[in-house]
């Protein structure tokens, strides 16, 4: 079932049940990418659950306002990114630093040799390094392995920009593994 026809259903049934497991649905199929867009925002590990909640919560709540014959997904990301980002500001105290990660992937270091965890917590300092929407554009290629050209569309930016901006990752990180 596409996430439309979920909404459809949230928005339409009679049936408390039928609703609720509509929208049960999508909170399960995006619970993970809502952790990781704000993990690579910035949003400590110990924050995420409790936004994660809030941000489902404001979905629920503005449903009624997600425009019926548009796709779901880029009104959604621009919840959560919204959400993510006030976050951020009210609570910079709570955002991520390089010391957090590192910790936290040394205890995940018993499966993972010593150098790729330098080499995880490299790649983490660079992207930590970006401004806001390049951190996105990077989160939604390499991550959510999205086509440059839906990066620019829900992003509303060329896909010039797009490629431009993958084009410095790659190059920080061809500079930073020489």
């Amino acid at each position: 079932m596409t996430d439309e026809e979920l909404i459809d259903i949230v928005l339409t049934s009679k049936s408390i049940k039928d609703s609720e497991a509509a929208f049960s649905e999508l909170y399960n199929r995006y619970f993970y990418f809502v952790y990781d867009l704000l993990r690579t925002l910035g949003v400590s590990k110990n924050n995420c659950e409790d936004l994660i909640q809030d941000i489902f919560l404001k979905v629920y709540r503005n449903l009624h306002k997600f425009k019926r014959n548009k796709k779901f997904f880029p009104w959604f990301y621009s919840v959560v990114k919204n959400e993510g980002l006030k976050f951020i500001k009210k609570n910079r105290k709570n955002i991520v630093k390089s010391i957090d990660q590192e910790k936290e992937f040394l205890t995940l270091s018993t499966r993972v040799s010593q150098e790729d965890v330098t080499s995880i917590i490299t790649i983490r300092q660079i992207i930590e390094s970006l401004d806001i929407e390049e951190r996105e554009i990077v989160f939604l290629r390499y991550y959510q392995d999205m086509k440059v050209e839906d990066i620019a569309r829900i992003l509303k930016i060329s896909e010039r920009k797009v490629y431009y901006i993958l084009s410095n990752f790659k190059s920080l990180l061809i500079e930073k593994f020489k």
